[in-house]
């Protein structure tokens, strides 16, 4: 209930401003408009693996609108689930001598059809905190100018200042990835903001 709201009434009653029965039904004006908002942010909620199979069907290509925190990592943790069955199917088959090519196949196809919605989930996680997606380029970029830069110092090896370099770099590389698993923690952005409306659910 808006305190805010209920403490003006009662002034509002004592001062003789309105009477007891006005207080009352205003009162419970307040209460339904309370229960209603609380019944809107409980709507649409949806499981974890509800949320999943949202992410790789409906919202594949979904880089747009806003992702709570739990739709985000019930994306994280099937994913993790599913590659780590594969894994580890994959290891027993190659410790009892089995073949597993088809299995390593399967795995790497289930990776690469995961790039695009964890990519397209994370961007509208970010939406949710009210950062741009585009936050989530900056690992991308970070880790393939390490990697050239460790090419091209490779190719001159034994320079020892080119390594230092190099170790400051990967230091700095680091950051893009830090500054996103920060913000993916971040509470939703209770408002709507310019990337849309709060998540259904979120209280």
């Amino acid at each position: 209930m808006n305190i805010e709201q209920l403490e003006k009434l009662n002034d509002l009653k004592e001062k003789g401003i309105i009477t007891n029965e006005e207080f009352e039904a205003q009162k419970k004006l307040l209460l339904e408009q309370d229960s209603s908002s609380a019944e809107m942010s409980t709507a649409g909620d949806k499981s974890l693996w509800e949320y999943f199979v949202s992410c790789i069907t409906e919202k594949y290509f979904c880089f747009k609108g806003r992702a709570r925190r739990k739709e985000y990592w019930s994306f994280v943790l099937f994913n993790f689930l599913i590659t780590f069955v594969l894994g580890f199917i994959s290891g027993f088959l190659g410790a009892s001598g089995g073949d597993t090519a088809g299995i390593d196949i399967l795995s790497g196809l289930v990776s690469l059809a995961f790039i695009i919605p964890g990519y397209a989930v994370l961007f509208r996680r970010l939406h949710d905190v009210n950062f741009s997606g585009w936050w989530a380029t900056g690992p991308i970029i970070a880790a393939l100018l390490f990697f050239g830069l460790a090419a091209a110092a490779g190719n001159g090896s034994g320079n020892s200042e080119a390594e230092q370099i190099l170790t400051i770099l990967g230091a700095l590389a680091f950051l893009p990835y830090l500054v996103v698993i920060v913000l993916i923690f971040f509470k939703s952005d209770m408002k709507e903001n310019k990337y849309g409306p709060v998540p259904a659910g979120v209280r």
